[in-house]
């Protein structure tokens, strides 16, 4: 059996730039990954952040109805301070008026004593005597035996003057009654203002420290943000690098197919890839020239092509589900839907065992989630060649081939994908 081998200087310079592409491919496939867990992350942020925001409005509406508490109050301090201005000045009056009534106490009581002097000195002794037994003036000015001797004008002044004594007393009594309603309205303002700064403080320190917290991760959300954007850019260069690897690989390719055949012999120690695998004779090709990439009874998809999907966040990363998953048990032979050159040979995080072929039409194909890889970087293969076997390595819950199919090999990942069922 004779088959094209890459001319040696050919072939080690597409696969050092496979490799290179391959490399590219798993800085990528890493750096999604880290950018899905910070999507991730600033979404749990903005749960969080609306969480403090609903608290910090729960707050708020509670600091509505405390301030109606506070107005309440200050209508009451008010009103409080109002009566307490009232009875400052009935306390000022009633002291003015104290104060009339002890001035005037005092010059009737030297009156009486002068009145009651002349009488002594005009041989009314006894009058004195009792003066000095009773225990103050006014008990010498009531009692029995003064009253007898005097004049009417003497007991006109002796009842003005015990009016006067139980006005002075009356007042005092009234003055004390005001100072003490005095200090209660004083107590209750206190009172209401230490309730009205309380009622507030709790639920402004709550609206506080939950602003705080919002800021800082609206910080962190800003700070994710920018990294995803970095890593973004970074994978934007890293395709635009591998897409002129990969330009440098079909140029390659292009100049192996040019180059005369070297026959080589199979199983000789040439060092050429092993040969070709036919596929079972009841693997024909479609109307589109395209083969089945799996043995015509392993035909179940489990998957169908769905640019809408967004199950995993690969889905979100690419753009949908932009291949056919085919359910096949593990091990099952993949075969080459389209000859060309395998420029990708290699194992993704995500896409586990994988090998891409620029196919002769043009377009590249994509087999993934391999258990074994059969073919290497640069190696030419036929239609219908086995690639590898079926698995569920990389991001896979079981065992089946993603297959994916791209109109052109040139733009960015995935971005020309289209159904690979529409070719059957």
């Amino acid at each position: 059996m004779r088959k094209r081998i890459l001319p040696l200087a050919i072939a080690m310079s597409a696969i050092v730039t496979l490799t290179g592409i391959t490399t590219m491919a798993d800085d990528n496939a890493a750096l999604k990954e880290k950018n899905a867990k910070d999507q991730e992350r600033i979404e749990n942020l903005n749960k969080e952040v609306d969480q403090k925001n609903t608290e910090i409005d729960s707050a708020k509406k509670e600091v509505n109805v405390i301030s109606q508490k506070i107005s309440d109050l200050s209508q009451q301090i008010a009103d409080g301070e109002t009566k307490l201005l009232k009875l400052k000045k009935d306390i000022r009056e009633n002291t003015e008026e104290l104060e009339k009534n002890q001035a005037e106490e005092v010059k009737i009581r030297k009156e009486m004593k002068l009145r009651i002097q002349y009488m002594y000195e005009n041989a009314n002794t006894n009058l004195l005597v009792l003066m000095f037994q009773e225990e103050n003036l006014t008990d010498f000015l009531n009692s029995a035996e003064y009253k007898s001797k005097i004049t009417s004008y003497d007991r006109e002044q002796v009842e003005q003057y015990a009016a006067l004594i139980e006005k002075i007393k009356q007042r005092k009594e009234r003055n004390e009654t005001l100072l003490s309603e005095q200090t209660a309205i004083q107590n209750e303002l206190t009172d209401h203002r230490s309730k009205s700064k309380e009622l507030l403080k709790e639920h402004e320190a709550l609206i506080a420290k939950n602003e705080h917290l919002i800021d800082d991760m609206s910080s962190e959300i800003s700070e994710l943000k920018e990294t995803i954007s970095k890593r973004e850019s970074q994978i934007k260069d890293n395709i635009a690098a591998a897409q002129a690897k990969l330009e440098e690989a079909k140029r390659a390719a292009a100049a192996a197919q040019a180059a005369p055949a070297a026959p080589v012999n199979s199983g000789t120690n040439g060092g050429g890839s092993a040969a070709p695998v036919a596929p079972p004779t009841t693997v024909k090709p479609s109307g589109s020239g395209y083969v089945w990439p799996l043995p015509p009874n392993q035909t179940t998809i489990s998957s169908p092509f769905d640019p809408n999907r967004r199950l995993v966040w690969a889905d979100y990363i690419n753009g949908g589900h932009i291949g056919a998953d085919i359910s096949a048990p593990t091990g099952t032979p993949v075969y080459a839907a389209k000859g060309g050159v395998v420029v990708w040979s290699a194992f993704s995080s995500d896409a586990g065992n994988m090998v891409c072929i620029i196919q002769d039409d043009g377009f590249i194909s994509r087999y993934m989630h391999m258990s074994a890889r059969s073919v290497s970087n640069g190696q030419v293969v036929s239609q219908g060649q086995q690639i590898g076997a079926v698995g569920a390595t990389g991001l896979a819950t079981g065992p089946h081939l993603h297959f994916q199919i791209e109109s052109d090999p040139n733009a960015p990942w995935g971005s020309t994908a289209f159904d690979p069922l529409s070719l059957y």
